[in-house]
């Protein structure tokens, strides 16, 4: 899913800038350029399942995203394709803003090459994402059912769970031989997450309905079928429930334990055989700077010196006798600064919300050309 993510956002990123940065003066060679770039974007979001549901597409709806060596080879060829056919654009004969447009997808593109070498080089399973957490997430909240054939399709991706982790697991043994194994605290949270996605009903009559049983029976109701066709759907869940995802987790859980035997409790990626390059990449990655760890790290300290004595300022204004500390834990545990537990406070904080939400969105023009048709709700 990484690797698909990184082709990906590396398409993406022209046609959002072109959004972005449209003007009058556009060039036949913008035009160009924004139909390629289209183009791009198109086939990459096509070979994505998960993420034309995330952009509300009900292409490809009951399939789930491939996470195999040889997509991953796949996606690198066709990366690598598409940034020698950018290159052949004359960047001389584009406006202003296509020349921006340009220039980031062809930075996206080559960092994304460049890092296809480290795709096994991180933690796929973590105490806060990864396919055991995201999966079941990206079910109960991206997945919409409108109609029949949303709710097949729903029925349709459990069954893809099974698929999916086996992929990853291949992924994890992978990623071992190449010396990259999550260091041991993390294996407890993972394991258990694991296991709350397989409680309950339809894998045993203790704890109620799980998660995805419980989304997929409040998803059936609304349609508001016939009692028979509402059993018809249930058991057809239950078979890819039990069938499907219950395996699927079952063997990652196995595979897990077993990893976790061979795990230390380093965190570090300066374990790692080639850590220090790979952290080097990650910093020029997510910096778009040179600059070393060291020099960030300096960087980091006077940034933060800076903003400590803005802040020591500002208490000095409002006489606040007291460290810095002193004066986070004030706000912290003093009342005064939190609306009350009731439904007076909460309708304060609601109108306060509001509020602030308006301030903002009657400025939003003036930063952003292309906005989101959907109204956005506090």
């Amino acid at each position: 899913m990484k690797n698909l993510k990184s082709f990906f956002l590396a398409v993406v990123l022209g046609v959002i800038l072109q959004s972005c940065t449209h003007t009058p003066k556009t060039t036949h060679a913008d035009k160009a350029l924004n139909e390629f770039l289209d183009r791009n974007f198109e086939e990459a979001i096509d070979k994505s399942p998960e993420s034309l549901t995330q952009l509300g597409i009900k292409k490809h709806y009951g399939k789930l995203d491939t996470r195999t060596e040889a997509f991953a080879k796949e996606m690198q060829e066709w990366s690598q394709l598409k940034l020698a056919q950018l290159l052949k654009f004359d960047r001389e004969a584009l406006s202003e803003s296509g020349k921006l447009s340009f220039d980031l997808a062809k930075i996206s593109g080559e960092e994304s090459i460049k890092n296809h070498k480290w795709r096994h080089y991180d933690y796929s399973l973590t105490q806060m994402y990864g396919v055991h957490s995201n999966l079941p997430a990206f079910m109960m909240t991206m997945h919409s059912v409108d109609n029949e054939q949303d709710l097949r399709d729903y029925i349709s991706r459990l069954e893809e769970f099974k698929r999916v982790f086996a992929e990853t697991i291949e992924g994890l043994k992978i990623s071992e031989k190449n010396g990259v194994v999550p260091p041991r605290f993390v294996y407890p949270y993972v394991l258990s997450a694991s296991q709350k996605v397989i409680q309950g009903r339809p894998f045993s009559v203790k704890n109620g309905d799980s998660p995805l049983y419980e989304d997929f029976k409040k998803k059936l109701m609304a349609l508001k079928f016939t009692s028979a066709k509402n059993e018809y759907f249930i058991r057809k869940a239950e078979k890819a429930l039990k069938e499907n995802v219950a395996p699927a987790y079952i063997d990652l859980m196995a595979f897990l334990k077993e990893q976790e035997k061979r795990a230390s409790t380093q965190a570090g990626v300066w374990k790692f055989p080639k850590g220090s390059d790979y952290y080097k990449s990650q910093l020029a990655n997510y910096t778009t700077t040179n600059l070393s760890a060291d020099e960030i790290h300096t960087l980091g300290l006077k940034q933060v010196a800076r903003i400590q004595l803005e802040m020591r300022t500002i208490l000095q204004k409002l006489q606040f006798k007291g460290t810095l500390q002193d004066f986070f834990k004030e706000l912290r545990t003093n009342s005064k600064y939190y609306y009350p537990n009731t439904d007076a406070g909460r309708k304060a904080y609601m109108e306060a919300s509001l509020q602030f939400y308006k301030s903002i969105n009657e400025r939003t023009p003036e930063f952003f050309r292309l906005l989101p048709k959907a109204p956005f709700e506090i």
